[in-house]
């Protein structure tokens, strides 16, 4: 390596470089924090920034997330876990539990910093950065492109960082909207069923999962149904189908609701009116 590379930091570096080998714990733990010294240090510059120079900062933004998912490469490789591992813990970081984002802890990592005291502090805005890096991640976006695909995204949940943000939750069930889609949810299952129907799944086609929502296909006819199967997909992907069509019409789940808490009032008051003595 030139004297030029090892001069260069971590965010100058080329996005491509994804593999990496450290000397030791200590050239590891000065790799990350040349990067968080940068962020820092952008931070810093921009903070004072006028009006007309917000979109640079904006744009700054983006690239730094795309060189912070470059680094999640390196942080990730196998043989860098021992040092991964032990420089969190030097850091009170906690690593990610099974239903948690896996980014979030490398977030707390790269984008905190030391106080004056030497005392690691972790931003808390920097968080909101880890519901992004996992969409990055899981579309496959590369390091390079994704500056230039968050400045022209736009979602169902709106647009830029703050639409990736609310898409990726909403995908992981971690969103705000997710109780209310639930509660809608809850709402369509507490009604009384229609009808039951008594099958044997090994006479259709498809399997369903016991215990969990399914979606069945067949024939509807004049009022009838012919069941003919099953349709392929996940439980999970059933039930997030039957979360948005509960809330398309959870106006009108919510009226069925009153009228039948308004029957049972009056059913009540008609059976206090047969108790009372004449």
């Amino acid at each position: 390596m030139s004297r030029k590379d090892q001069n260069t930091s971590p965010a100058d570096r080329s996005l491509e470089e994804a593999v990496r080998e450290f000397a030791d714990y200590d050239d590891f733990r000065q790799y990350v924090d040349t990067f968080s010294g940068e962020v820092l240090r952008q931070e810093t510059e921009y903070r004072d920034a006028v009006k007309t120079l917000q979109v640079q900062k904006r744009v700054a933004t983006y690239i730094t997330i795309g060189q912070a998912l470059g680094m999640c490469v390196v942080l990730e490789a196998e043989e860098n876990r021992p040092f991964l591992m032990r420089l969190l813990g030097e850091r009170g970081i906690a690593w990610a539990k099974d239903e948690q984002n896996r980014f979030l802890p490398y977030c707390k990592l790269l984008f905190g910093h030391f106080d004056g005291r030497g005392k690691f502090v972790i931003d808390p805005t920097a968080n909101t950065y880890a519901p992004v890096l996992r969409y990055l991640d899981e579309h496959d976006i590369a390091p390079a492109d994704v500056a230039q695909f968050i400045e022209t995204f736009s979602g169902e949940y709106g647009k830029k960082l703050d639409g990736i943000r609310k898409q990726d939750q909403h995908d992981h069930g971690t969103g705000p909207d997710l109780k209310a889609e639930q509660a809608a949810l809850d709402l369509a299952l507490s009604e009384p069923a229609p009808a039951e129907i008594s099958l044997k799944p090994e006479s259709l086609l498809g399997t369903p999962v016991e215990g969990k929502l399914a979606a069945m296909w067949g024939e509807w006819n004049e009022g009838r149904f012919i069941p003919r199967g099953f349709v392929n997909s996940t439980s999970e992907q059933v039930e997030k189908m039957a979360r948005k069509q509960a809330v398309a019409s959870e106006a009108e789940l919510r009226r069925r609701e009153l009228a039948r808490k308004d029957a049972k009032i009056r059913e009540l008051e008609a059976r206090l009116q047969t108790k009372a003595p004449k």
